[in-house]
């Protein structure tokens, strides 16, 4: 997988990872919908970035991305530690790489 760029959805990127050789863990599954009526969105995943939008003090996001580097969901985590920790909980395997 490509690099993705230097922004996403407007946040900085500060460390990514294809998740070709990554195992989904299956310890969370994301939606698209309302309850009862949603769509699973874990096979879209292709790539994760950890960023940060500039303008923001604290948070950290973890987006999952389609093979375009497109933000498919997202997670929010107070720490930058706390979103790599959720990809390794979600992807085993996974290998983030700095920006």
């Amino acid at each position: 997988m490509r690099q993705p760029p230097a922004l996403i959805d407007g946040a900085r990127v500060v460390a990514w990872a294809g998740l070709a050789t990554a195992r989904p863990t299956g310890a969370t599954r994301h939606s698209y919908g309302v309850p009862g009526d949603s769509v699973p969105v874990n096979d879209l995943f292709a790539g994760i970035a950890v960023a940060r939008y500039d303008d923001e003090d604290d948070g950290w996001y973890l987006f999952y991305c389609d093979a375009d580097w497109r933000t498919v969901t997202d997670t929010w985590h107070e720490t930058y530690e706390a979103a790599v920790k959720q990809a390794a909980f979600e992807f085993e395997g996974v290998v983030l790489v700095e920006a």
